[in-house]
């Protein structure tokens, strides 16, 4: 595991997004969601959690205010090996705030397994949209839930 910090540029303001290279603010409908931004006003509310256990560490999770975030305009989030933590830029719309989270959450998980792609950024990426997606835009069926809890 290195020690250094592992920065996600990809979402910011005015940025283009990774595969479709369309402005962000566009790629929605360009890429049909495939991009990794999901427009969330159209699905329920994403809740990023304050800390995740994994491989026996507890990850903390601070979403820091824009006016006190100190890794540069062009960071979006980032994830610190050796304190076991996410730093994600407060003054990020939700989508890609929950993005984010779900992209340094991959490095998290990618770096603990001390894994060879815990540092390529395209395919952290694209498998960190995949889950956004996947999660902010499940279905849940209320019977299902009351069978799951018998």
């Amino acid at each position: 595991m290195a020690n250094s910090l592992i920065r996600t540029t990809q979402f910011t303001r005015g940025s283009h997004c990774v595969n479709c290279r369309t402005d962000t603010q566009h790629c929605i409908n360009d890429c049909r969601g495939f991009c990794g931004v999901v427009d969330v006003r159209k699905q329920r509310s994403a809740v990023i959690p304050a800390s995740v256990p994994l491989l026996g560490h507890t990850i903390n999770i601070e979403i820091v205010p824009a006016e006190k975030w100190e890794f540069g305009e062009e960071t979006a989030g980032l994830w610190h090996p050796s304190a076991h933590q996410i730093y994600i830029h407060g003054g990020l719309d939700e989508s890609l705030r929950y993005h984010t989270f779900f992209h340094e959450l991959l490095h998290a998980c990618l770096d603990l397994m001390s894994h060879k792609l815990a540092r390529n950024e395209p395919f952290v990426d694209q498998l960190a949209g995949l889950l956004h997606q996947a999660l902010v835009g499940a279905k849940y069926s209320a019977a299902r839930r009351r069978k799951a809890k018998k």
